[in-house]
């Protein structure tokens, strides 16, 4: 259900006003909003929050990014809970001498990190340069390079190999002469070459080779003047001198991390909600002596907002305007059981303030839906297991913790309709008893067709009622009357088909078909030339919960098929890795097409019969601290 908010504002002297933040951060309760002025108020009593009641945010900004950036270079990943809090507990001149000595750690941060990245790169440049020593054949003959002059290394795809030959001869033009390339073919297909040319040309040479289909590697400076085939023990030795850098950069930064890693962590929590709380001011009224934040807050958590407040501080609930309630923010309150559904069922829009939660009747029929279309008692029991192995394997990922309430119900779902249908991975469980309880999906389509159009006519016909529910609520008189005609109207068809088919008495279909006649006349009234777009697309919608009934056969045949396929085989082993590989292949795409299916049938055809999209969700003004303890107000 969504959580009735009211709109409050907090008033407060202006001397007192920084006080009066830090205790609503603390609260992690209201979600703020820019102050109005009240209609009909004496303008210029109220106005923008100014500079002198704020505190700045500059500061605060500065302090932020250098320990964001020392925080990234020491690598800490968590602040410990217990001093976040005691730093949170200081005063802005405590907070700030207590971080104070942290600015100078961070300069050494910054250098050692900035000299691992430096080191980094060179050894990247010096292994790759090895591996191209190492692949090189016949360097032996390579001459040394000159005093004065610089060398490159070019390596091309072998089909490309004439590009050497190019290079060549730009090179001699450019050099008159005084140049040298040596060519050498390297393994898996490709082709090198060694440039040697005056080092003033570095960069005409660099021109030159820019665009073209090669690496192109400066020799380290490290290695001038040495052969090729004397190069690769250098770089060997380069890059363990390089490796002891490295390691020893990592130690004086592990040192760091250990004697203020905490600290600075822990600093840079707090300090963001100190530049929070200084952004609070600008979207504030303000007046010549108090100061005034508007924000809406859970209507039964407003008694504890007060007493968190103190009584400097005058909460008070005003009426919203329309344009207010329109931009209220929502807040989803579901059971247990339920709560877990609730991504699911916002997943596409929250629904507006005001109107009616769809997360219980997600949560109700989603699983019922994919239980029906998977179908296989085997297939929920694999479910099962994959889904206790993945708590066991990331018990902390936030992924599986989500999502392991909504499949594990699905799972059981799916065990029940399998039992029910006597599917085992197929029909392997008839080969032990396992018959159907309720019938064969394969031999049943004339009953499971109805049975899933008239899953579609309850669910629809239930979203039309909602829809007028709704429509009422929000005091739109003319969405109640077009719900209502559709409704009607789907009455009409179904009373129609249901004479001239003889399920229902002939004298039915009169009435029926006045039934129907009447509704048009009232959707046309009121949706005029897209009425009867609206009246196909109700028959549409019903007509697609067929797919419930498709899905499942599919499921079903393809089961049969892979023990088909598998007892083919003649031998045992190979049947029953047939059978796996098949099986597998069923699972994977039956429990994602009746996911996807299962979830469209809701957002299609049931939710946008009464879902009316909403603007934003909750926020509150939450501290780390409020965020922490969980239930920061009393009485929540």
């Amino acid at each position: 259900m969504l959580v009735r908010m009211a709109l409050v504002d907090v008033v407060v002297p202006r001397a007192q006003a920084s006080v009066a933040v830090r205790r609503l951060h603390m609260a992690g309760a209201v979600h703020l909003v820019p102050f109005h002025l009240p209609a009909g108020d004496e303008a210029g009593i109220f106005g923008a929050c100014p500079s002198t009641a704020a505190p700045s945010a500059e500061p605060w900004r500065r302090r932020f990014d250098w320990l964001s950036e020392m925080v990234a270079s020491l690598g800490v990943s968590e602040a410990p809970p217990g001093l976040v809090a005691e730093l949170w507990e200081l005063d802005d001149a405590a907070l700030e001498a207590r971080i104070a000595p942290l600015e100078a750690v961070n300069a050494t941060t910054r250098g050692l990190a900035n000299d691992r990245e430096a080191l980094a790169a060179d050894r990247a440049r010096l292994a790759w340069f090895g591996q191209l020593v190492g692949t090189l054949v016949g360097t032996d003959d390579a001459p040394p390079i000159p005093p004065g002059y610089a060398s490159v290394a070019i390596v091309v795809d072998q089909r490309n190999g004439y590009v050497i030959d190019l290079v060549e001869d730009e090179l001699r033009e450019l050099a008159t002469g005084r140049c040298a390339v040596v060519r050498m073919p390297v393994r898996n297909g490709r082709a090198a070459g060694i440039l040697v040319f005056p080092g003033r040309l570095a960069g005409d040479v660099h021109a030159m080779l820019g665009g073209r289909r090669l690496d192109e590697l400066a020799v380290p400076a490290e290695l001038e003047s040495v052969p090729l085939a004397g190069a690769a023990k250098r770089v060997e030795h380069a890059l363990a001198r390089l490796d002891e850098r490295i390691k020893q950069v990592g130690a004086e930064l592990a040192a760091l991390r250990e004697s203020h890693g905490a600290l600075a962590a822990a600093a840079r929590i707090v300090v963001r909600d100190r530049l929070a709380e200084a952004a609070a001011f600008p979207e504030a009224g303000a007046s010549e002596h108090l100061v005034i934040f508007s924000g809406w807050v859970p209507a039964d958590r407003v008694a504890g907002l007060r007493a968190a407040l103190g009584p400097v501080t005058a909460v008070t609930v005003r009426r919203p305007t329309a344009e207010e309630l329109e931009r209220a923010p929502v807040a989803l309150e579901n059971p247990r059981p339920i709560r877990p559904f609730e991504p699911l069922a916002s997943f596409v829009g929250l629904p507006r303030y005001g109107t009616l939660d769809p997360t219980t009747l997600l949560a109700f029929t989603f699983p019922l839906f994919l239980g029906f279309m998977v179908g296989d008692a085997g297939y929920g029991l694999l479910l099962l297991a994959l889904l206790f192995a993945a708590r066991r394997r990331w018990p902390a990922s936030p992924i599986v913790s989500a999502l392991w309430p909504v499949v594990a119900i699905a799972a059981a779902s799916t065990i029940f309709f399998g039992v029910l249908f006597g599917e085992w991975f197929g029909d392997v469980g008839r080969a032990f008893g396992a018959a159907p309880i309720w019938l064969d999906r394969r031999e049943s389509v004339g009953q499971l067709l109805p049975l899933a159009v008239g899953v579609g006519v309850a669910q629809v016909g239930l979203g039309l009622i909602l829809g007028a529910v709704n429509g009422r609520r929000l005091g739109n008189r003319r969405e109640v009357v077009s719900r209502l005609a559709e409704l009607a109207s789907l009455a009409g068809i179904l009373g129609v088909l249901g004479a001239a088919t003889g399920l229902l008495p002939p004298a039915v279909g009169p009435l029926a078909g006045l039934l129907l006649a009447v509704s048009l006349l009232v959707l046309v009234a009121a949706l005029r030339f897209i009425a009867p777009i609206e009246m196909l697309g109700i028959v549409g919608n019903v007509l697609s919960y067929a797919r419930l009934m498709a899905i499942g056969l599919a499921s079903a045949t393809l089961a049969a098929v892979a023990n088909s396929f598998g007892a083919m085989t003649g031998n045992l082993v190979l049947g029953v890795v047939v059978a796996s590989a098949l099986h597998g292949l069923n699972f994977t795409l039956g429990f994602f097409d009746a996911t996807v299916q299962g979830l469209r049938l809701h957002y299609v055809e049931f939710f946008s019969k009464f879902v009316e999209p909403g603007r934003v969700r909750y926020a509150p003004f939450a501290s780390a601290l409020s965020r922490d303890r969980r239930e920061p107000l009393a009485g929540h």
